[in-house]
């Protein structure tokens, strides 16, 4: 997760920005826009505010790219990580 600035003609827009895997050799980004013009602090403010917003993205595209995503309901899918945490037997 960093930020990443994109400068226009109408000044410098800011994003947070996480990449994912979603292939073997493919990439994808997935960006929150944070606003325009913003100091170091205002950057800072926002980049913790907005950081739940991107985990949710993230997660929502891993979903998308993962083939297996499909069989499990998201309660299974808690499950299964719950387990794997704790290394023991997963109950749906």
């Amino acid at each position: 997760m960093h930020l990443e600035s994109q400068r226009k003609r109408s000044g410098t827009y800011w994003y947070l920005v996480a990449t994912i895997r979603t292939g073997p050799r493919t990439w994808k980004k997935v960006r929150v826009y944070l606003g325009k013009g913003l100091t170091g602090k205002q950057r800072a403010k926002l980049r913790e505010q907005k950081r739940p917003e991107l985990e949710g993205l993230v997660r929502a595209a891993q979903r998308r790219a993962d083939p297996f995503s499909a069989l499990l309901t998201e309660g299974q899918e808690r499950a299964l990580e719950r387990a794997k945490r704790r290394k023991g037997p997963v109950d749906a």
